[in-house]
């Protein structure tokens, strides 16, 4: 293409985007094409598919959202497994209830609970 020609767009060609917006220009011309199909639906295509995706996206929230949730409720389920686990050792090691209570923040009642 002579330099005269390259005065419009031309699809394509990248006329040097590639290099000015790097891995985003593949991504952007994927949005572009998105749209442009958008644009061919119906009202009612349309307005089914923007449910679709507000569908999609509540759902995807709820695994996130359940997820971290779980994420924490695991470290706090170890965090108090290791509280045990240094109780029972230091029962073993002979330290007395009222020491192992000011150490690990358990009750001396959970602590005898843990010589059994």
């Amino acid at each position: 293409m002579r330099q005269s020609e390259a005065k419009y767009v031309n699809p394509l060609t990248d006329f040097g985007f590639r290099e000015i917006f790097g891995e985003e220009y593949d991504h952007i011309i994927e949005k572009l094409s998105e749209n442009v199909e958008l644009d061919k639906l119906t009202v009612a295509e349309r307005r089914a598919y923007e449910e679709s995706i507000k569908y999609y996206r509540d759902i995807r929230n709820v695994v996130n959202t359940s997820r971290e949730e779980g994420r924490k409720e695991g470290r706090k389920e170890a965090s108090e497994q290791q509280v045990l686990t240094i109780a029972r050792r230091m029962l073993a090691a002979g330290v007395g209830v009222e020491q192992v209570a000011e150490f690990t923040g358990l009750t001396a009642e959970r602590i005898e609970a843990l010589r059994s």
